[in-house]
């Protein structure tokens, strides 16, 4: 996540092209989001990194796992 857009301040990029096309041009602020895909294409790796450059701009992120262990978790980060 990276900056929020000029014509609506309450949206804010990925900083990926096509997760922000997907979600009408980036996510909401203070919307929750909900990546679902097949087991093994990267979701943990995505979400994460989304987090971190959420939090390196000053924003709030928040990652729940519900069926990965604290180790792979961490694996998946950047």
């Amino acid at each position: 996540m990276t900056t929020a857009h000029p014509e609506d301040p309450a949206q804010i990029s990925t900083g990926n092209a096509e997760p922000d096309r997907r979600f009408g041009g980036g996510l909401k602020r203070g919307a929750n989001a909900v990546l679902i895909g097949s087991a093994g294409v990267g979701k943990p790796s995505v979400v994460l990194t989304d987090a971190i450059a959420a939090a390196d701009c000053g924003e709030h992120a928040v990652y729940f796992a519900f069926d990965e262990g604290r180790a792979a978790a961490r694996c998946a980060g950047p």
